[in-house]
């Protein structure tokens, strides 16, 4: 799911919010983040 898909679905949630959790799901390791940019994705690991 791509952050664009995330506000569509709940467009109150701010980008900063978003990328704040993505970024501390990556450091806890449930996720791993892959591309760069716009191709950025993240993959569920656990």
């Amino acid at each position: 799911m791509k952050k664009n898909d995330i506000l569509e679905l709940i467009p109150s949630i701010s980008s900063t919010s978003i990328e704040r959790n993505l970024k501390n799901l990556c450091d806890l390791g449930e996720i791993k983040k892959e591309g760069v940019g716009k191709s950025t994705y993240y993959i569920k690991l656990k």
